[in-house]
């Protein structure tokens, strides 16, 4: 027979255990809360670093990790030709984030004056490989030229997932005279006519914006160039055309 006292003793017990259970609750969800806010700062400070990252590789106005404000100056007797330089997408074949690239298949042009440089056999892709190259038109009048080549290029490129599922990723075209140093040949963006097909889709992400940009390309290296002074540093120009992702 249950006394008196002991009805007592189970209430008591009842009543730790369901205090017990309440005070668990509470740290358990302080420290879901607590993992929480720092998982969302890291995500927010990752994304503000990617942020900053894309905008001093697409920012004409500002200056790269490594470089120095001198890098961007011509030197005082440099007479560059002036190459303008447009990228049009047609597809993007594949992007894999486990392999850490993307195929694209793009249109790229070459406008530039004289017979000192010849952009259609110096370019190369930055950061890829070319896969096939077939010109496609050539036209010279004067001392004007025109060329246009269909590109396929393996690019690379590591996707942070960490900041899923709010991560923006920048997808770039580099493209470098591989023969000429900046001061010899800049690649000038043709920005009316840059662009990308409206039948591009990229599975599981979403264009937001697109720009095409030249900046200077600094290698630590004459990279044996005979120009340059041992110890010197080459800086090419480098156009870009950049399409960001989330």
């Amino acid at each position: 027979m249950t006394t008196e006292s002991d009805e007592l003793t189970q209430r008591s017990h009842l009543r730790m255990s369901r205090g017990l259970v309440a005070i668990w609750s509470v740290g358990v969800g302080g420290l879901v809360l607590f993992t929480s806010l720092q998982i969302g700062t890291a995500m927010y400070g990752n994304r503000k670093d990617a942020e900053v990252r894309h905008d001093e590789r697409m920012n004409p106005a500002m200056l790269e990790s490594g470089l120095e404000a001198k890098d961007a100056e011509l030197p005082p007797d440099a007479t560059p030709v002036e190459v303008h330089t447009g990228v049009y997408i047609d597809r993007i074949v594949e992007l894999s984030v486990k392999e850490t690239g993307w195929t694209v298949d793009f249109y790229v042009w070459f406008r530039w004056k004289g017979d000192s440089v010849n952009p259609g056999e110096e370019f190369s892709v930055i950061d890829g490989w070319i896969e096939e190259k077939q010109k496609e038109a050539e036209l010279v009048e004067g001392d004007e030229h025109y060329e246009r080549y269909r590109v396929v290029a393996r690019i690379s490129k590591f996707f942070d997932v960490t900041r899923f599922p709010v991560e923006e990723h920048l997808l770039t075209i580099n493209v470098e005279l591989a023969s000429r140093l900046r001061s010899e040949a800049i690649l000038v963006p043709d920005q009316e006519n840059c662009g990308i097909s409206s039948r591009v889709k990229i599975p599981a992400f979403k264009r937001t914006k697109v720009a095409a940009v030249e900046k200077p390309h600094l290698y630590k290296s004459s990279l044996g160039d005979p120009r340059l002074p041992t110890g010197n540093r080459a800086i090419r120009s480098q156009f870009r055309y950049g399409i960001w992702v989330q």
